[in-house]
């Protein structure tokens, strides 16, 4: 129940060779592994999407499930959102993600890790050289979090989307991110969107737009930055011509 039937034939090789790479108990709802053929093995590892079904809970199984599938598999994307990750499975998801020097797409939002467990998984961010997006959304992430964050994101050369929606970053936090912007040649959407960053917060960000080339979107709303807030940013948002989208 796993795999689509129209997949099957192409997975099943790899079942033979692996027959423990999902046990039964293993609450992935989605595991997309393409090209899964003797010709696709020889020639390189298949890749694989994870994605926990909707409101399910993060468990030891699944954590181990996601080890066994790395070892075949090459795993481009990881969505665990809203899943409810406990501390201690969060050390060992941070230990796998680390792992992943290929992961394109992560998804955590709405898993409230808090300031501690986004150091955590900012200490091996760096690791994920081909990150392109990344999802903190929801996670009761304040200012001690965004500036652990701010620390790797420099090294993070692929990120293109970030989305940090629906937190308690506040003005220091979003100061800390927007000293590092200018390093992220790549993004292109920042999603700051229901935090409180209010006016200085929206001040610190305008100082550094001139900074970020390849900034399309950027949404700040519901974060109480008032009209000061709005006119720092509109005095700026000339000096951007790429910025498309300034909410």
């Amino acid at each position: 129940k796993q795999i689509p039937v129209h997949a099957l034939m192409e997975v099943l090789e790899i079942f033979e060779l692996a027959s423990a790479i999902i046990p039964p108990q293993c609450a992935i709802s989605m595991l997309q592994v393409s090209k899964v053929t003797r010709t696709a093995m020889k020639a390189g590892r298949p890749k694989a999407v994870i994605q926990l079904k909707p409101n399910k809970k993060l468990t030891k199984i699944v954590l181990d499930a996601i080890g066994n599938v790395m070892n075949w598999c090459t795993i481009t994307t990881i969505d665990l959102s809203g899943v409810k990750i406990q501390k201690q499975l969060l050390i060992k998801l941070a230990a796998v993600i680390g792992q992943c020097a290929s992961l394109v797409h992560l998804n955590l939002s709405w898993n409230e890790i808090g300031d501690e467990g986004v150091g955590m998984l900012a200490a091996v961010l760096g690791q994920c050289q081909s990150l392109a997006h990344l999802s903190l959304s929801g996670n009761d992430m304040g200012d001690e979090g965004a500036g652990m964050l701010a620390a790797v994101l420099g090294q993070c050369a692929s990120l293109a989307h970030l989305s940090l929606y629906g937190n308690n970053i506040e003005a220091e936090g979003a100061g800390m991110l927007a000293a590092v912007l200018g390093q992220c040649g790549s993004l292109a959407h920042f999603d700051l969107s229901w935090n409180r960053i209010g006016a200085e917060g929206a001040g610190r960000l305008a100082a550094v737009l001139g900074q970020c080339p390849s900034l399309v979107h950027l949404d700040l709303t519901y974060n109480r930055i008032g009209h000061e807030g709005k006119d720092r940013l509109a005095a700026v948002a000339t000096q951007c011509p790429g910025l498309e989208c300034l909410y």
